[in-house]
């Protein structure tokens, strides 16, 4: 194993930009019909690729547009 790969392996992941929050709701009411514990791939995010990539956690932070 490379030491790149050790260390992306034992350090925490944390993806700070995930697009699913915007995907899932431009997407309506079928939001709820959506699994991401299967492979999604209209979405960028799914559990599969999650782990794959070594996530270990998400951060997501809402904005709001702003009013003139």
């Amino acid at each position: 194993m490379t030491t790149k790969l050790k260390i992306h392996r034992e350090a925490l992941l944390i993806d700070g930009h995930n697009d699913l929050p915007i995907s899932t709701a431009k997407r309506g009411p079928v939001v709820a019909s959506i699994d991401i514990a299967r492979p999604q791939k209209a979405l960028h995010t799914d559990i599969p690729r999650l782990r794959q990539g070594g996530v270990g956690a998400q951060f997501w932070a809402p904005t709001c547009p702003r009013r003139r």
